[in-house]
């Protein structure tokens, strides 16, 4: 008899167990909705820059022919105070080209800046080369 009281206790418990897992699959279902629709997130469009001004230079070309006569002008227009800063024709050639590649690395910004803008607003962007020099 002690051995049928502990058994009859755990079918008990067993039975009791069993009712409330199975009663948990016989409820109700909840409809769950997944919808894929695309989100639209605001992005925030800095303003545009200021356009580069950039302001004229004089160069003169002096070479020891015209050396004399260069500085009688400039005395008489300037005074005797000067500097000299001397370039070879090759590193002349070199600092044509130095500053053709900075052209192209702003232009190709530009264009990446004008992309992004484009793609991430409603509005259709004209890409400006008013202030883009020929290339």
């Amino acid at each position: 008899m002690e051995l049928r009281e502990p058994l009859g206790r755990l079918n008990k418990i067993l039975l009791v167990s069993s009712l409330v897992l199975l009663s948990g699959c016989f409820s109700r279902e909840k409809k769950i909705e997944i919808s894929a629709e695309p989100v639209k997130v605001p992005v925030m469009q800095p303003a545009a820059v200021r356009a580069v001004k950039l302001e004229d230079v004089e160069f003169k070309v002096v070479t020891s022919e015209n050396i004399e006569d260069f500085l009688k002008q400039w005395k008489k227009k300037y005074g005797d105070d000067f500097v000299f800063i001397a370039f070879s024709v090759k590193d002349y050639e070199t600092m044509a080209l130095n500053l053709e590649e900075i052209r192209r690395y702003i232009n190709q910004q530009k264009e990446i800046i004008v992309y992004y803008r484009k793609v991430t607003s409603n509005e259709e962007i004209k890409s400006d080369t008013s202030n883009t020099p020929s290339q």
